[in-house]
């Protein structure tokens, strides 16, 4: 569910997202971003993702605070980065992919 928030809300702020890893912990995320503002886009999603939790009866907090945005410098380096989110995915994490396609739930509303 939370993966799932994550993904709708970043492909509904028309984030080009690759690959998503989600665990206990943290998630990384490989995406394009039509700007610099990746840090408010990623904030909002994390905040949905948030929502949908409680609405569905968690409580307490889920994120911890701050983002850690790398720049991909080159397609190597993007491989690489595919690669190590998707080895998460060994260890229990959730992982979605481009490859599954765009999903629109009803949680977000369309314009």
């Amino acid at each position: 569910m939370v993966g799932r928030a994550l993904v709708d809300m970043l492909l509904d702020q028309q984030v080009e997202l690759l690959m998503l890893s989600l665990n206990t912990v943290h998630f990384h995320l490989l995406g394009r971003f039509s700007d610099s503002r990746v840090l408010p886009r990623v904030g909002r999603a994390k905040r949905h993702a948030h929502f949908c939790l409680r609405d569905q009866g968690h409580e307490g907090r889920l994120w911890g605070h701050g983002s850690h945005i790398v720049a991909i410098t080159s397609r190597r380096h993007q491989l690489k980065v595919f690669h190590y989110i998707a080895d998460h995915k060994e260890h229990g994490a959730w992982l979605w992919t481009f490859r599954e396609g765009a999903y629109w739930p009803t949680t977000i509303n369309r314009r």
